[in-house]
């Protein structure tokens, strides 16, 4: 039987030791509003999140199982805030915002972004927030796309974020992948500050990067955010206990305590490990004309593919010389793009021995 390397999944760096050290927080919860410990580090994680990885002072944090709970979360805030029924995303948002939409029994206005430079066309949006934005109860904006790595550059424009607040539009923030490895840590572009600063809400997924499945985070700019999710639960005095669920301490635990234990430096030695890998991919299939769909340099290599069968066919057989590798299909009414997709994210098994046995692979199939 082949062993499978999987290329593809968002993993994070957590060794052993961190999740042995932690263990005794696998039975807090973040629900009961007694735990002082769990509160702690809620706090400690949130506030690092906000001042080195957004540069922003200080906000208020739901903890979620997942990034993608979290942009749910997010656009239940920006409906109940906002009584209204539109979410305004792009074709490159995650699946989740659409996904949450439907459940929300909310409506989904997609702009597709341009097939070349993968960005929607700012006087298009603008045009439709003008029109519709009393309708709108969210904008997102994508910093870090999964399928590219990319980041949503509409949100940088002024304009936009003028109309979304005359609108009283929501502006949410997805950067559950790309917060970790778009800039440097500690060292935000102004040009984002600005807009992290401005936004409703942010989400933030720490095991895209360190710590212990699963953690998610959505990072609220107003504190009164959190009430409008009201309490359902009146046997038990808790925090949030309408989101339903009950969420272990020990992810974040483990997400804070690796990043106490490398520091500003260490985690910055270590997004930049992730970024030389995928740097490696492309500099030597770049030697063999290989062509990949974006060509933005982050941890996400989507190595360009022709159409979907031959896409089908050389993720098949990269499988079965042990490499899984996803799919990238972004469609609109005028382009069909196809990719398979890498993510260099400090997984224990991404290491350049294997990197190399892949490119061997890769080059096998020519």
């Amino acid at each position: 039987m082949v062993e499978i390397f999987n290329m593809h999944t968002m993993y994070a760096y957590c060794p052993d030791e961190v999740a042995k050290r932690n263990i005794k927080y696998a039975y807090s919860t973040f629900t009961s509003s007694v735990d002082s410990e769990a509160e702690r580090i809620r706090s400690e994680l949130t506030d690092f999140l906000s001042k080195n990885i957004f540069g922003i002072g200080n906000t208020e944090s739901l903890m979620l199982n997942s990034g993608s709970e979290a942009n749910e979360i997010a656009l239940f805030l920006a409906k109940r805030r906002t009584g209204r029924s539109i979410v305004v995303s792009s074709n490159l948002a995650h699946s989740s915002v659409g996904y949450s939409a439907k459940k929300l029994d909310l409506e989904s206005k997609v702009f597709a972004v341009d097939a070349t430079t993968f960005q929607v066309s700012e006087n298009d949006l603008l045009a439709y927030l003008e029109e519709n934005g009393d309708k709108v109860a969210m904008l997102n904006a994508t910093y870090g796309t999964t399928q590219l790595g990319t980041t949503e550059d509409f949100i940088l424009s002024p304009r936009v974020r003028e109309v979304c607040k005359s609108k009283g539009i929501g502006i949410h923030i997805d950067a559950a992948f790309g917060a970790f490895y778009l800039h440097q840590i500690g060292e935000v572009p102004p040009e984002w500050q600005k807009v992290f600063a401005e936004a409703d809400s942010i989400t933030v997924d720490p095991f895209k990067f360190v710590g212990f499945p699963t953690l998610g985070i959505v990072i609220l700019k107003d504190p009164n955010y959190r009430a409008l999710l009201d309490g359902e639960v009146t046997y038990f005095k808790g925090i949030t206990t309408a989101l339903g669920t009950t969420r272990s301490v020990m992810p974040a635990a483990c997400a804070l305590d690796i990043i106490k234990e490398l520091g500003v430096g260490g985690l910055r030695k270590l997004s930049s490990d992730s970024l030389a890998k995928a740097h490696h991919i492309t500099d030597e299939l770049g030697k063999d004309g290989v062509e990949f769909l974006s060509d933005k340099r982050n941890v996400v290599v989507a190595i360009k593919m022709p159409d979907e069968s031959a896409l089908t066919s050389k993720l098949d057989a990269l499988y079965g010389l042990g490499f899984y590798l996803s799919s990238v299909k972004i469609k609109s009414d005028n382009y069909d793009l196809f990719a398979m997709r890498i993510v260099t994210t400090p997984k224990p098994e991404m290491t350049l021995e294997n990197i190399d046995r892949f490119i061997t692979a890769f080059r096998s199939l020519k």
